[in-house]
């Protein structure tokens, strides 16, 4: 029994020591307020970093217009947003890493719930936002359940996972020994030299300020991450099954919208790889919030076609969002 009981121990000894490491340091930021989440190196959940950020400044701040979608939607600022809207507008920047139609619709049901004004919406979707109907489990995706009302356990969950995973063991381990960024730590730390406003929640890129000091070598480095293109002529369909819990979504957003007198635009992204919207997912947004409303920039067109309107082959770049807004601002 004292060897049963002395194995048992030695065995739980890593379980322990990577306990009290999550319970002490709070690698990823989800357990305890913070007044700044981009100290550190780790890469960390962008919706968990919104929807604090929001708790944490929406009384003093008073918000009452916002920016939802991915991180593509990063390439609209919100300083440069407010000059297409009236003086009255506070912005907030409510992003989410690989945000979908399932997360916007939770943030806006959410909002209001609890009676926040939501006066002016840029919503930025493109054909993969569609595609996300549910939640993620995925440390970097999951949601805050502050704003869905999961489970907190299994979100908890979801981040000591990871910590305990021997793939991000032995990636903090080779970066504390080593101090080198190898290609196989990506999904763990986050290295770029972004900045961050802690008011409107925007982040300003590094690679802006790569580009900046050269572009032909950025480019030059970066073609790696573009690809050949070979995008459809005709928009498709999505699934019906899917099709129809977007509608649910859409429609239970558009009754918000009405009863809060919201003016929004919703915008389809112009992303490099120039497929077009689903067909029949533009019909039910043009058909559901107004043509006027929604503003397709899918496909091969003026905004897809440089290769220097993107940083990579997932984000273009904010002068091209500032055309964007331009043109539908008019």
């Amino acid at each position: 029994m004292k060897d049963f009981i002395k194995f048992t121990f030695i065995f739980s000894i890593p379980f322990i020591i990577i306990t009290g490491w999550y319970l002490i340091t709070d690698p990823f930021k989800v357990l305890r307020e913070h007044i700044n989440y981009h100290a550190g190196v780790y890469a960390l959940n962008r919706d968990v970093v919104s929807t604090r950020t929001f708790l944490r400044n929406r009384l003093t701040l008073k918000y009452n217009s916002f920016i939802f979608g991915s991180s593509r939607s990063q390439a609209f600022k919100c300083a440069d947003w407010k000059k297409h809207l009236p003086p009255d507008a506070k912005t907030f920047h409510f992003d989410a890493n690989s945000e979908g139609i399932w997360g916007v619709w939770k943030k806006i049901c959410y909002l209001d719930s609890i009676g926040q004004p939501i006066k002016y919406v840029l919503l930025v979707t493109d054909r993969n936002f569609f595609g996300l109907t549910g939640n993620d489990d995925g440390h970097l995706f999951i949601k805050d359940p502050a704003i869905t009302h999961d489970s907190r356990i299994k979100f908890q969950y979801s981040f000591f996972k990871t910590l305990s995973d021997p793939k991000f063991l032995l990636a903090n381990l080779d970066y504390t020994v080593f101090r080198k960024r190898r290609p196989y730590m990506a999904d763990y730390f986050n290295w770029r030299n972004d900045s961050f406003d802690l008011k409107t929640n925007d982040i300003f890129y590094g690679w802006d300020h790569d580009i900046a000091a050269d572009s032909l070598a950025y480019y030059k480095k970066a073609i790696k991450a573009f690809y050949q293109r070979t995008p459809s002529i005709h928009s498709s369909d999505m699934d019906s099954a899917p099709f129809n819990l977007i509608k649910t979504y859409l429609l239970a957003i558009r009754k918000i919208f009405i009863r809060q007198g919201t003016n929004y635009k919703i915008i389809i992204s112009p992303l490099y790889d120039q497929e077009k919207i689903y067909g029949n997912v533009r019909t039910f947004l043009e058909q559901a919030f107004g043509k006027d409303h929604v503003y397709d920039f899918s496909g091969v067109n003026e905004y897809t076609i440089p290769l220097e309107n993107y940083y990579e082959a997932s984000h273009f770049r904010p002068f091209v969002a500032n055309k964007i807004m331009d043109s539908i601002y008019r």
